[in-house]
């Protein structure tokens, strides 16, 4: 499967260390990502139909454990992005004939499954490599590679599928099935802020997809690479919200997120007056 790198998702760049490149980027650049976007959003319901055989003969089979599992993955981003069943679980999604659509998947159970738990933040990592860098800068990812078996990850947050970012409550719950739900705990006011994080990362899509639009329906050059770089701008901030989030610094998350919201408001009033 071709590569879908968080920088066609969050406008960064990964740098030689595997982080943010923070340096300034090219009006061409930046309207490349944004382009990648409004494209990807129009054409990857056809494209992914197309190639996934996988969810067309196994709803026709209509196992009753695997209907929901599949209902998710056509209501999940990941379908609107023409991610595959295959992309996760190996075989060949192009293809009706059971032996070849099955060559190489194996149950979730295997240790050698890329669905397997201990396997599973390698595998979201392949598209998601900025946000893996983040997760293994925590204390989080030393209880994992220990071996902790409740040791959270991808899926902790997210699901199978990632049918949607986990919300404001429900990241408050996770947590506190292992930090507990005392009110005096110290780790209750960071719970907190996580969760405001969520909750302020689900709002600025709107301003964020609404920035994109207006950028691309300026008509004058000189003023739409102007603003392509103040859309660049923003949504480095916002890059930077989500990977401190992934690192569990909320602090700093809050601090870029605030600019990202502040920098997407002043683009879109510049433009659409």
């Amino acid at each position: 499967m071709k590569r879908v790198s968080e920088q066609h998702v969050t406008g960064a760049l990964p740098s030689r260390r595997g982080g943010l490149s923070r340096g300034p980027r090219s009006y061409a650049w930046v309207m490349h990502v944004v382009l990648i976007g409004v494209a990807t959003a129009w054409l990857s319901g056809d494209a992914a139909s197309a190639q996934n055989s996988c969810y067309d003969c196994h709803l026709a089979q209509q196992f009753e454990d695997e209907d929901q599992h599949l209902r998710d993955w056509r209501d999940s981003v990941h379908e609107r992005a023409g991610v595959s069943c295959q992309a996760c679980h190996g075989g060949d999604g192009t293809t009706l004939v059971q032996p070849q659509a099955h060559r190489g998947v194996l149950h979730s159970r295997s240790k050698k499954a890329p669905t397997h738990p201990r396997n599973l933040p390698a595998t979201c990592g392949q598209c998601h490599g900025l946000m893996l860098d983040a997760l293994q800068t925590s204390t989080h990812w030393e209880l994992f590679e220990a071996g902790k078996r409740d040791a959270p990850t991808c899926y902790t947050c997210h699901g199978a599928l990632a049918t949607q970012s986990i919300g404001g409550g429900g990241l408050q719950a996770e947590c506190q099935s292992c930090h507990g739900t005392d009110a005096q705990h110290p780790m209750v006011e960071r719970l907190q802020r996580g969760a405001e994080l969520t909750q302020r990362l689900r709002a600025l899509t709107d301003s964020r997809s609404k920035a994109a639009r207006l950028v691309l329906r300026v008509s004058d050059l000189a003023l739409r690479h102007e603003a392509g770089d103040a859309y660049y701008e923003a949504d480095q901030k916002r890059a930077e919200a989500l990977e401190a989030g992934h690192a569990f610094q909320f602090d700093e998350a809050l601090q870029s997120i605030a600019e990202a919201e502040q920098l997407f408001a002043q683009l879109i009033a510049q433009i659409d007056r």
